[in-house]
């Protein structure tokens, strides 16, 4: 079973499959690659379910085109996209999301629609980590720094120095979907793993996180 091998300062092995199918194994540098392929093996049932969860969740929708009309997600609503010929500049107004670039191109629009996207995410999830970390009551000189940072599968990571990388797509979700990834990845700053007190942890600061979880996955997959 094919599996990407991520290595941690973690003291146990993790095995995750993503919403996109793909699946990764967490593990200590200690650890012999081929032990890690074997205990992947060995988790083939729980993989192969986990990976059709995700396929009966996944929207049946086309490429994103970057062309008028088109809908796109800002903050778990949809808007309308209107293109103009015109100087570089993004704008929510009412239902529609206007993008002018030079000529109307559909690749310009895609690069000016994420580079907008990119702002705003840093702008949003920065004060809502602020203000869940308050919340929290998590102590300002243990508050990571956030970065915004394109992964392929995954909405954040927090690195062992205390960086919390998030995906800026993750503007396209609901609010209370952000928050989920926020309280998520907090969490490991009390357990850098997903071991039983991570769990608990996570259930304590957000009881419904699981509801939360499928609500991303619906929307975003």
């Amino acid at each position: 079973m094919a599996f990407t091998l991520r290595r941690s300062q973690r003291s146990t092995l993790a095995i995750h499959v993503h919403p996109d199918g793909s699946v990764e194994a967490v593990a200590p540098e200690g650890i012999a690659e081929d032990f890690v392929a074997a205990r992947v093996a060995a988790r083939a049932g729980w993989i192969r379910r986990q990976q059709a969860f995700f396929e009966d969740l996944r929207p049946r929708t086309p490429p994103r085109r970057h062309v008028a009309g088109e809908t796109h997600l800002h903050l778990g609503r949809r808007y309308r996209l209107k293109v103009n010929d015109g100087p570089e500049s993004v704008r929510l107004s009412g239902g529609w999301i206007h993008v002018s670039v030079p000529g109307g191109a559909p690749a310009l629009v895609a690069t000016a629609l994420g580079r907008w996207r990119r702002a705003r995410a840093g702008e949003r999830i920065a004060a809502r980590l602020s203000e869940i970390a308050e919340s929290l009551r998590i102590p300002v000189d243990r508050r990571p720094r956030l970065v915004m940072r394109a992964m392929v599968t995954r909405w954040a990571s927090l690195s062992p120095t205390g960086l919390l990388s998030v995906n800026p797509d993750l503007i396209r979700a609901p609010l209370i979907c952000i928050e989920y990834v926020l309280v998520h990845e907090l969490c490991h700053l009390e357990h850098p793993h997903h071991g039983p007190a991570f769990w608990r942890l996570l259930t304590r600061r957000m009881p419904d996180w699981q509801e939360r979880k499928v609500r991303l996955e619906r929307t975003m997959v």
